[in-house]
C-alpha cells in the first residue's frame, strides 16, 4: 500500500531504498500491462517482471525486518495466530447497506461487528442504525467529560445497543482487541455498563487497534535507539527557544515542515500545563536513563530529532481541527479548538464539511506555539502535525504516551479508521500507545501515570497495567466517576515491555 511504501522509505538504507524504488516501478509496469492495451509478448514480459520482483523482494526481506512485516500477506490465518488465547478481535464497521432489488441504491448507514477468535471462527452481528448509535455516543461523551453527571443510565443505554449484542458472540473472551470505526473511535468502551450495572472495565481488558493488520506489526524485534524521553510543560509563549533544542530535522520532516492546515489560524492560544511538571517528576525516577525536556526546551525540533526512544512520553496539548458542522442546533457556535468534539448539545447532527488531509488537522503543540507567527523557521513553529509524526523514526519505540488534551481523537473517516495521532504513531513505528481522550485534572493524571509506569516496570502487560490502575482509581470514592479513570486508552501491542522486571 502507499502507507507501507512511505513507512519503508523512511526506515531503509539508501541502498535498500533504491531496491524499493525498483520494486515499485515494476509494480507500476505490471499494473499497466494488466489494465492497459495488450502488447506483443505480454505473457513473457509479465513473467520477466514477476521474476525480477521476486528477486528484489527476497533481497529486501533478508535486509529489513520492517520490509518483512509491511509486505507480508494479510491472511485470516496470520491475524488469528496473533490473537491471545483469552481474547477475540472485534472489528466494528459503519456501512451503507446495498439494495439487492436491482435499484442500485444504498440504505441509511448502519453499524456491524465481526468477531474473530484464535481458532479462526468468525461471528457477526448487525448493530442497527448508525444515526441512532451516533446520537447516543455523543450523549455518552458529554457525560464522560462532566464528573458531576449521572453517567450510569447513559452508559447502560449505549451498552445495550452496542456491546450487549457483541457479548452474545464473544463467549468467555476476557481480552477484547477493538478496531472501531467512525464515531466509535471516540469512546472508551471500559466506561460502558453491562446488565448487572458494572463497568466493562471490571469484565474485560481492552486493547485498541487501528485495524486488524496492526496485529501483524507486533513482532518486529527491533531494539530502541535511545533511552526514555519525557516532554512536559512546554512554554507555549516562549519567544526564544533553547539553542540546544534547535537542530536540523530529518530529510523526511523537512519535506513536510511547512504544511499546515488552512484552518490552523482559528485555534486560540494554548494555556500552560504546570501540572505536567508534577506528572514528569512522578515518573522520572521510574524510568532509568530518561531525558526530560520542559519549558522552552520542549520544542517541536527536539521531538523530530528523537531516534526510537524506548518510551516517548509527551505531556502537552493536542489539537483536532473540527471537520464537522452541527445541523439544526440553534445558536451553536462551535469552532476549531482543542476540544471541539465535546458539546453539551446532544441533538447535534454531525455533517462533514472539510475534505482536507486529516493528518494535517490533528497533532501536538510545543514551546513557542503561541508566538509561531514571529518565527521565521517553519520547521520549529511549535506545531507537530500527525503527518509530521508519520515521518518520525520510532521503529524500536515500545511505548508512546500522550498525556495531553484529547490526543486520542482524530478525524473520523468511515471505513478507514482514525487518521489522527493513533494512526500516525503506528506508521512511525511505535509498538504501542497510551492516549488520552480528554483532559483530566492534574492530580488524577499524575496518580494514574505513576501507577501505570510502576506496573509496567514490574513486568505487567501494557494494556493490563492500564486496566489495573484504572480499577484501583475506580474503586476509590474520589475517582469513582469514569471522567477520572476512563480518559486513557491503550492501543497496539498489549504485551509486557522489554526490560520490565
Amino acid at each position: 500500500t502507499a502507507e507501507s511504501y512511505v513507512t519503508l522509505q523512511q526506515q531503509l538504507t539508501p541502498e535498500n531504498q533504491a531496491l524499493l524504488d525498483d520494486l515499485r516501478q515494476i509494480d507500476t509496469q505490471r499494473a499497466n500491462l494488466f489494465f492497459g492495451e495488450p502488447v506483443e509478448g505480454q505473457v513473457e514480459l509479465v513473467a520477466s517482471l514477476e521474476a525480477r520482483a521476486e528477486v528484489l523482494q527476497n533481497q529486501l526481506a533478508r535486509a529489513s525486518a520492517v520490509f518483512r512485516t509491511e509486505t507480508q500477506p494479510v491472511t485470516l490465518e496470520a491475524v488469528q495466530q496473533q490473537i491471545p488465547a483469552d481474547g477475540a478481535l472485534v472489528e466494528l464497521v459503519r456501512y451503507e447497506p446495498f439494495d439487492p432489488s436491482g435499484a442500485g441504491t444504498l440504505g441509511a448507514p448502519r453499524y456491524a461487528a465481526y468477531v474473530l477468535f484464535p481458532s479462526g471462527e468468525i461471528r457477526s452481528v448487525d448493530l442497527g442504525d448508525a444515526a441512532a448509535m451516533d446520537a447516543q455516543i455523543f450523549t455518552f461523551l458529554d457525560a464522560l467529560r462532566d464528573p458531576r453527571s449521572n453517567i450510569q443510565p447513559i452508559a447502560r443505554a449505549l451498552d445495550a445497543q452496542l456491546m450487549q449484542p457483541i457479548r452474545a458472540l464473544t463467549g468467555d473472551a476476557t481480552h477484547l482487541l477493538l478496531s472501531p470505526d467512525a464515531a466509535l473511535n471516540l469512546i472508551p468502551f471500559a466506561a460502558l455498563m453491562d446488565e448487572s450495572n458494572s463497568y466493562l472495565l471490571e469484565r474485560y481488558t481492552f486493547t485498541y487497534l487501528t485495524s486488524g493488520r496492526d496485529l501483524l506489526r507486533m513482532n518486529r524485534g527491533l531494539e530502541p535507539g535511545q533511552g526514555p524521553v519525557i516532554v512536559a510543560n512546554p512554554d507555549y509563549g516562549a519567544t526564544e527557544l533553547a539553542a540546544a533544542s534547535r537542530g536540523t530535522p530529518s530529510q523526511g520532516n523537512a519535506v513536510l515542515s511547512a504544511q499546515r492546515s488552512t484552518d490552523f489560524s482559528s485555534l486560540s492560544a494554548f494555556g500552560s500545563l504546570p501540572g505536567t511538571e508534577t506528572e514528569a517528576a512522578a515518573i522520572l525516577p521510574l524510568l532509568p536513563n530518561a531525558t526530560l525536556w520542559d519549558g522552552n526546551e520542549a520544542t517541536e525540533a527536539v521531538i523530530k530529532q528523537v531516534q526510537a526512544p524506548s518510551i516517548l512520553h509527551l505531556a502537552t496539548h493536542g489539537f483536532f481541527l473540527q471537520d464537522q458542522d452541527c445541523l439544526a442546533v440553534p445558536g451553536d457556535t462551535r469552532t476549531a479548538s482543542i476540544d471541539v468534539i465535546s458539546t453539551m448539545q446532544t441533538d447535534c447532527v454531525p455533517t462533514p464539511r472539510n475534505m482536507e488531509n486529516p493528518l494535517l488537522r490533528s497533532g501536538l503543540v510545543f514551546a513557542g506555539v503561541n508566538q509561531r507567527a514571529s518565527f521565521a523557521d517553519d520547521d520549529d513553529d511549535g506545531v507537530l502535525t500527525a503527518q509530521e509524526v508519520t515521518r518520525m523514526h520510532l521503529f524500536g519505540t515500545q511505548l508512546v504516551v500522550l498525556s495531553a488534551c484529547e490526543t486520542g481523537l482524530g478525524n473520523v473517516v468511515n471505513g478507514d479508521g482514525v487518521y489522527g495521532l493513533r494512526r500516525a504513531f503506528v506508521l512511525a513505528g511505535a509498538e504501542s500507545q497510551l492516549m488520552s481522550l480528554w483532559k483530566v485534572d492534574d492530580l488524577g493524571t499524575s496518580d494514574l501515570m505513576q501507577g501505570y509506569y510502576e506496573r509496567l516496570m514490574d513486568g505487567a502487560g501494557r494494556s493490563q497495567a492500564l486496566r489495573d490502575i484504572q480499577l484501583e482509581l475506580q474503586s476509590t470514592g474520589a475517582y469513582g466517576h469514569p471522567y477520572y479513570w476512563a480518559g486513557f486508552i491503550a492501543s497496539g501491542n498489549w504485551r509486557a515491555m522489554e526490560g520490565g522486571e
